[in-house]
């Protein structure tokens, strides 16, 4: 080794050991030259790793550290370093709170399937038949993680890795990642909702915490692990990246573009500022990014644009699966599929009852008929129009155990016509208080209720002025909510470029990728722009343009001989 070099290396591990560690901010460093032979102390002590919490990228050649002002500029200093940088952070990119799908649509996703309006507008039903039996594409969710539990998600899912701690399963414990992976493989089954790609192998790189929030490091580690699984277990890989932020990364960059080497196609969101400035990772060269287009193939408010833009998809108000046991959904259907909104009633239990309904007045003994065994009650709030509403005791507690005493099996108890508080805050539960000091009365809580929902004053005249006879009444944990944001356009586009490869299992990633926007649905204005990039996703034509012998057609590579000839 050369003397200076020699030297300048045992001063810079001198400074290392002696600075204070306290004031500690994460750093990538990259390196000139391969991660093991830099002889660089917070590489190859393993103590000074661990003070500094140093994570290694091995095929990036650089790794991440806890670092002082001091340390940073030592490292600068180094013949062994190309750059020190500080990770930046990024974040899911939907623009709704996770809206619950209840009301007027009646959809029971966890009894019943249904078809997602941006599969069918991108074409994917197309090519299911022709690929439900290939050998699957490998599919990486940098995200929130996967729930692998989820009915619509467990045949499909294959692993993954925790960035924030390896030890730790990538299950998703916020449901961001858990929705984008529904939009991507979604199993073809009998409930729920199906994918781009129902039969892809899809893959939990936990990237985002549960606030969905994470940084550059959770990226690059994220990739780093990837490109070792694609070299241990070969395959085609894409990476789909539903969040972003407004700031690039060199270490981030370089990482994108080792993946891209190594094969794999990522696809990330455009972003949501509705503004002339792609996001990073999608504003990458080597990555794909995705925009939003609403039901009518314009692109949404939101939608981020700019020079790298390269394809459309669907990204409003899409409809997908979530973590299991999160997004609370009550309502009434009758027999002849009129579904009305409800709200629980706190106290009430979970469930599903379905049987005949009764108009029970306002709930008193003598309203009800002699036997509502296997019945459900449906009452009027207050106590009737003789008496003030200011003035009326006649709680929820009294009526729903006045119905249970005859055998009602669940009840529904529908506002009155003044009613202003539209169902919120009403309750089977009393107050037990002691001056101001007011807890819920135990015996309440413990009490077996019936399930017993709110309705608006209008549903409930409604519901009882209609000619149905019967009803399911249902409170339940359904797994499926609705979302929109560039988050939701990029599973449509990694999950369509997943689809298609698997037709042509040989071909490279920049293959795919030029066959995507190659085969992209123009939208206006006429050719490629900032706005809306090659246009609306298109599966089918990309595929033709992929493997075009899969669709009985020429490959366009080969000439053809002349007649005769």
């Amino acid at each position: 080794m050369n003397p200076m070099v020699r030297k300048l290396l045992l001063c810079l591990a001198v400074v290392l050991t002696t600075v204070n560690l306290s004031a500690g901010t994460r750093y990538i460093v990259a390196l000139k030259g391969p991660l093991h032979g830099a002889h660089v102390p917070l590489v190859q002590d393993a103590v000074e790793a661990q003070s500094h919490d140093v994570r290694q990228f091995d095929n990036f050649n650089s790794f991440a550290a806890d670092l002082t002002e001091d340390e940073v500029n030592a490292l600068r200093r180094s013949s062994a370093v190309r750059y020190v940088e500080p990770v930046v952070e990024r974040h899911l990119l939907d623009v709704t709170p996770g809206s619950p799908r209840i009301g007027a649509e009646g959809t029971r996703l966890n009894f019943e399937q249904t078809v997602p309006p941006g599969i069918t507008t991108t074409r994917a039903p197309e090519l299911w038949n022709m690929t439900k039996s290939l050998p699957a594409v490998n599919v990486a969710v940098l995200d929130t993680g996967i729930d692998p539990t989820h009915p619509d998600l467990k045949a499909n899912y294959a692993g993954g890795y925790n960035t924030f701690d390896a030890a730790v399963s990538p299950a998703d414990d916020h449901g961001h990642g858990s929705h984008v992976a529904g939009t991507i493989a979604a199993a073809n089954n009998s409930i729920g909702v199906v994918g781009m790609y129902p039969t892809a192998r899809l893959w939990a790189l936990k990237v985002l915490d549960n606030t969905g929030a994470g940084t550059t490091e959770n990226v690059v580690a994220a990739l780093n692990w990837l490109i070792s699984k694609k070299q241990e277990i070969g395959g085609n890989w894409v990476a789909s990246l539903s969040l972003g932020s407004k700031d690039g990364s060199a270490s981030e960059q370089e990482a994108f573009q080792r993946a891209f080497d190594a094969g794999i196609l990522s696809v990330a969101a455009a972003g949501n500022t509705g503004l002339s400035v792609l996001e990073y990772p999608g504003a990458y060269p080597t990555v794909v990014s995705a925009g939003a287009v609403d039901a009518s193939n314009v692109k949404a408010n939101f939608s981020s644009y700019g020079a790298n833009i390269a394809l459309m998809a669907p990204g409003v108000a899409v409809l997908s699966t979530t973590k299991v046991g999160t997004n609370s959904v009550s309502d009434v259907q009758t027999e002849k599929g009129t579904t009305y909104g409800v709200t629980p009633i706190y106290g009430t239990p979970r469930g599903d009852v379905q049987g005949p309904y009764v108009d029970c007045g306002i709930g008193n003994p003598a309203d009800f008929p002699p036997s509502m065994t296997g019945r459900i009650a449906v009452i009027q709030r207050g106590c009737g129009p003789t008496v003030d509403f200011a003035n009326c005791n006649f709680t929820f507690n009294d009526k729903v155990k006045n119905a249970m005493a005859v055998g009602a099996a669940a009840v529904i108890i529908y506002n009155i016509a003044e009613g202003q508080d539209a169902q919120q805050g009403w309750t089977l539960v009393r107050r037990d208080c002691v001056q101001y000091d007011c807890t819920y009365y135990q015996p309440d809580l413990d009490f077996p209720w019936v399930l017993t929902l709110a309705m608006s004053y209008e549903d409930g005249l409604a519901l009882l002025k209609s000619d149905s006879h019967t009803i399911s009444e249902s409170y339940r944990y359904e797994d499926y909510k609705i979302l929109s944001g560039t988050s939701m356009s990029t599973p449509h586009v990694s999950g369509g470029a997943a689809l298609i490869w698997s037709l042509a299992p040989n071909a490279s990633a920049q293959d795919v990728r030029s066959a995507l926007t190659g085969g992209a649905k123009d939208l206006a204005p006429t050719g490629y722009d900032a706005k809306n990039g090659y246009g609306l996703l298109d599966v089918v034509s990309a595929a033709k343009i992929l493997a075009p012998g899969a669709f009985g057609l020429p490959d366009p590579q080969t000439p053809r001989r002349r007649p005769n000839g």
